[in-house]
Parts: C-alpha cells; structure tokens; sequence
C-alpha cells in the first residue's frame, strides 16, 4: 500500500465512522431512552455485533498492514490519526466480537454513571443516554472537522465515505431486523411443535375419558 493510499484509507475510515455515529446518535436521540435501552439489549446478544467486531478488527489489520510498509510520506498528524483509528478499531472489534465485552463495557459504563450521580435526579437512562449521545455528536463533528480540513481533500471523496456511512448504517439496521424476523421465525416453529405436543397429548386424554366411559357403561350394565 502506497503512503497516499495509507492516508486516503484511513481519512476515509474516519469520516466513514464518525459519520455512523453522528447518525446513530441521532437516530437514538429522536426515539428516547426506552428504544435506546431496548436496542442495546437486543445488540448485545445479537449476531450483527460480532460480524461488526470483525469488520473493525480486519480494518485495522489492513491499516497497521499499511503503516508497516510505508516508506516516509506521512506527516507527524497523519501518525497521530492513524494511531488513534487503530485504537479506536481494535477497543470497538474486541468490545462487540468477545462474548460479554459489549455487556461488560455497558454495565461498567452505567454502573459508574449512577453512582457518580446518585441522588442527583441525573441517574436514569434520560440523562445518561442524552449526555452521551451529546458527547459522541461532538467528538464526531470535531473529527469531521480536523480530518477533512488538515489535508486538502476531494469533495466526491468524502461525498463517498458519507455515503459508505449510510449504506453501513442501513446494513447493520437491516442486519439487526433481519435476526430479529429470524429468532421470530424459529419462535413460531417452537410454537407451532408445543401446540401440536398439547393437541397430541389433548387427543390422547380424551381418548383415555371415553375408554373409561366406555367401560364404566358396560360395568353398569
């Protein structure tokens, strides 16, 4: 990988993930603390968490690949971003693709915001979720801001990585929807072997009261 294609793939990174999350926040922001909290939950048992671990996890390989070979052309700012993407990658790949890193992360975050705020009528989700849905729009405009404005850019290039921004976006949405319709689907099926468990086990017991009928009828006779 040639130092410009370096530079380019990881400022492309950059406005690619800032941009999914100044999007995410909105979108969380607009439907309250209970979706908010709903969506977690369900994120963090879901199998579209781990395939985004792994996607950030090969990202960074394929960057720190690049860093290794390149040959001089990067300024001391381009270092410092690329370190700061790698990181970024590596914490948000091992946080979603190890088995309880996502819960980990959450419970340690809301743990650490309730006590820090008990008593304060800041501890609920409300507060919690809105100042970091705050933070992460600002820490991502600001990253939008220094990573298109220290190097001139093209403006089709980053129309492109907004636009990878959103794709992604709508993927991991429909991602997560489709999982959804497909843990349905299988409750349905287990449904559907219960009721017809009960009908069987139904059928044989009205079978066993008419033998009985049947053979308190003739006793009788």
């Amino acid at each position: 990988m040639s130092d410009e294609t370096l530079i380019w793939t990881m400022r492309g990174g950059w406005i690619v993930l800032a941009c999914l999350m100044l999007f995410s926040r909105a979108v969380f922001q607009a439907a309250g603390d209970e979706r908010m909290r709903a969506f977690l939950n369900e994120w963090q048992d879901g199998r579209v968490k781990r395939t985004w671990g792994a996607a950030s996890l090969l990202f960074a390989a394929l960057l720190a690949a690049g860093a290794l070979t390149a040959s001089g052309g990067l300024r001391t700012l381009d270092w410092i971003l690329l370190g700061a993407l790698l990181a970024v990658l590596v914490a948000d790949g091992l946080v979603n693709i190890l088995p309880t890193g996502f819960r980990t992360f959450k419970e340690r975050l809301q743990t650490a915001w309730v006590a820090q705020h008990r008593g304060t009528g800041r501890e609920n989700d409300r507060h919690l979720f809105g100042t970091v849905n705050a933070l992460l729009a600002i820490g991502s405009l600001t990253t939008l801001a220094v990573v298109i404005g220290y190097r001139p850019v093209e403006l089709w290039a980053v129309a492109l990585a907004v636009a990878i921004a959103v794709m992604s976006f709508c993927v991991r949405r429909v991602s997560k929807l489709a999982a959804e319709l497909g843990d349905r689907a299988l409750d349905v099926a287990q449904l559907r072997r219960e009721l017809d468990s009960c009908e069987t086990e139904l059928d044989a017991a009205l079978g066993e009261l008419a033998s009985r009928d049947t053979a308190e009828g003739g006793t009788h006779e």
